[in-house]
């Protein structure tokens, strides 16, 4: 129906724009990006990996040592490829994603945000025991690490916590559920000063 119809036309789109700007160019880059999570939508899978590879190969050819923009950009290429259920390319992405940001800051919000989602995705592929090591870690280092943005912070904490929950429940273990939900339920409403 109009999905076939829809497809050739954003592949036109992201052509048209590729051979004007390029590849790497950041418009290009957040047309391709959001051509793929369409084509995750509808389970076009291979052609939305496609289409995230050749913008990823194209930024990559263009980055320097540290690279913010790139680890950005493959932090949510694997947000998208995670909702497609591919865990072992988001894998790759947030450890290259880490490698680039590890360079800059190990204690940034978005260097533990992308270990916390590189934790539930290992979980995805059932890697317990990295999984749980990876965000329990993270947790530790969201309390001995005074941030000065709360709202990340916050969000960072919500992520770990809804990995680390996730995996005690995966694991059946219950009684670390039972550790871990009430912080979870707090982190998810904090208390208003």
């Amino acid at each position: 129906g109009q999905t076939d119809r829809a497809i050739p036309m954003l592949e036109h789109a992201l052509n048209g724009i590729a051979s004007l700007l390029g590849d790497a160019h950041p418009t290009t880059r957040k047309i391709a990006f959001s051509n793929a999570k369409i084509l995750f939508q509808v389970s076009e899978i291979e052609k939305g990996v496609a289409i995230l590879e050749v913008s990823l190969a194209a930024q990559r050819t263009n980055a320097k040592e540290v690279d913010l923009e790139l680890a950005d950009s493959l932090y949510q290429a694997a947000v998208l490829l995670i909702s497609a259920k591919q865990f072992e390319k988001a894998e790759k992405c947030l450890r290259e994603s880490l490698t680039v940001r590890d360079v800059g800051s190990s204690t940034s919000l978005d260097y533990l945000l992308c270990r916390s989602l590189l934790g539930t995705t290992l979980l995805g592929q059932n890697k317990f025991e990295e999984s749980e090591a990876l965000l329990l870690n993270v947790y530790k280092n969201l309390q001995e690490i005074d941030f000065t943005e709360g709202n990340r912070k916050q969000e960072v904490l919500v992520s770990c916590l809804r990995g680390l929950v996730d995996f005690y429940t995966r694991s059946n273990d219950f009684e670390s559920v039972r550790l871990w939900q009430p912080k979870l339920d707090a982190a998810l409403s904090p208390t208003k000063e």
